[in-house]
């Protein structure tokens, strides 16, 4: 994690002095390619994995890099104003949709595993919660950070606030998209 800090930390230098040349748009679509994409590469898996201290600096890394494209050099704006001028999402934001999507590719795919395919549905859904109380016990090997995979598919599910099995990726991008604040 401290690597992700330090080299996003280095790409600011070069942004400040595209800052310069560049319209809104293209900074801000350098900021996605080059900045943003090397914070979320993998963050699927390793991001439930980081202590909150970690993932609070890699905030302010961000954060950094939205004052620098607002032109908010004396620090006035707040961090949701920051984002919403600029339309750049804070960390668990952009982890919140990248789990989303992945979920849906993997629940969705052609090449997918059919047995867990169907226990990730089967425990993801209403209709095996008793009461309304969310109770799911995994006891196989499989980790993925300090979660077994399906409570970890239970966890990303509660927090997609549309029914998204049965909608296609680019609709359930567009609704996860639409329904995720900026700012979580």
């Amino acid at each position: 994690m401290a690597n992700v800090i330090k080299k996003a930390n280095s790409s600011i230098y070069a942004l400040r002095q595209l800052n310069r040349f560049l319209s809104r748009a293209k900074h801000r679509e350098t900021i996605l390619s080059f900045f943003v994409s090397h914070i979320m590469y993998a963050a699927p898996v390793w991001a439930d994995c980081v202590a909150s201290r970690d993932i609070s600096r890699l905030d302010s890394t961000l954060f950094k890099v939205m004052r620098l494209h607002c032109f908010d050099f004396n620090r006035r704006l707040t961090n949701n104003e920051l984002s919403t001028m600029s339309n750049i999402r804070n960390f668990k934001s952009m982890r919140k949709l990248a789990n989303s999507i992945m979920l849906h590719k993997l629940i969705s795919s052609p090449n997918h595993n059919t047995y867990l395919t169907e226990r990730l549905i089967l425990q993801s859904t209403f209709n095996s919660r008793m009461n309304d109380q969310i109770r799911f016990f995994d006891l196989s090997s499989k980790r993925v950070g300090k979660n077994s995979f399906i409570n970890r598919a239970k966890k990303i599910n509660d927090e997609i606030p549309f029914i998204w099995p049965d909608v296609s990726e680019h609709l359930m991008r567009i609704k996860i998209k639409e329904t995720t604040p900026l700012m979580l």
